[in-house]
């Protein structure tokens, strides 16, 4: 307490409006990637359905204990790493240019994990440039 009768009054006028800010960007993220903690979903099914709107695509899932509840959400740029109750430990890497995003729910007996990237990348010559003779015209990103 000692600490804020120490700052200055501009400061102190300031610090409130500087925590509704931090708040409600919080809030802003959350609801722009569209898995808020307490959210339920009935399946995987649904919670992809939902993440696609987004722009998002499942690259890895852990547990089936559904419905579930969101308990967790991380968002990462390019790799992502997670540690799962269990204790085991698990890494995204190679994905530079994607949004990682994993998602911890809690069903009734177990959690379940679900990691997610950008259905888009960045620009590469592979995704760019038309193919090569002989190459499929249909490329992997």
């Amino acid at each position: 307490m000692n600490l804020l009768r120490r700052l200055p009054l501009p400061f102190l006028r300031l610090l409130p409006l500087a925590l509704l800010l931090l708040v409600a960007s919080d809030i802003g993220f959350c609801s722009r990637h569209g898995a808020q903690v307490g959210r339920r979903y009935a399946s995987q099914i649904e919670l992809e359905k939902q993440q696609r709107g987004f722009g998002f695509v499942r690259i890895g899932s852990f547990g089936k204990d559904w419905p579930a509840r969101v308990v967790e959400m991380i968002a990462s740029r390019d790799q992502l790493s997670l540690i799962r109750q269990d204790g085991t430990r698990h890494s995204y890497t190679g994905f530079e240019g994607f949004t990682l995003k994993m998602i911890r729910l809690q069903g009734r007996n177990e959690e379940v994990i679900v990691v997610f990237r950008s259905a888009a990348g960045p620009p590469t010559e592979r995704n760019i440039l038309p193919p090569r003779s002989g190459e499929s015209p249909v490329r992997v990103l």
